[in-house]
């Protein structure tokens, strides 16, 4: 989505590679551009990550939003198989949504 590849020719590579193996469930960690740059850059500066990882962190803004809506248009496609999380909540917010979610799945208690 963000750098205007052929969506089809990518799903075509897909089912090539892998035989259109898809896992059957796919969290997806959203939050806005703005809040996963200023984390990612605090990572960088905590020596939790090298400066020669940001190659995408240096992107623009614009390409951030490009692939953040692609994510959610592959998710809406397939709410089956996704999960949405909202992400820009702190760490154990996240984990126990997360958490909560792989419960309900496993106890079939999500429709």
């Amino acid at each position: 989505y963000a750098r205007g590849l052929d969506r089809e020719m990518i799903l075509r590579l897909h089912r090539q590679v892998t035989g259109n193996f898809l896992p059957d469930m796919t969290f997806l960690l959203d939050l806005p551009v703005e809040t996963g740059l200023e984390r990612a850059w605090q990572a960088v500066e905590s020596g939790g990550r090298s400066r020669a990882e940001t190659r995408f962190e240096e992107e623009d803004l614009a390409f951030h939003r490009r692939v953040r809506r692609g994510y959610l248009e592959i998710a809406r496609q397939a709410p089956d198989r996704f999960r949405v999380i909202d992400a820009a909540r702190d760490e154990i917010a996240v984990r126990e949504a997360v958490c909560r979610t792989l419960n309900e799945v496993m106890h079939g208690t999500v429709q």
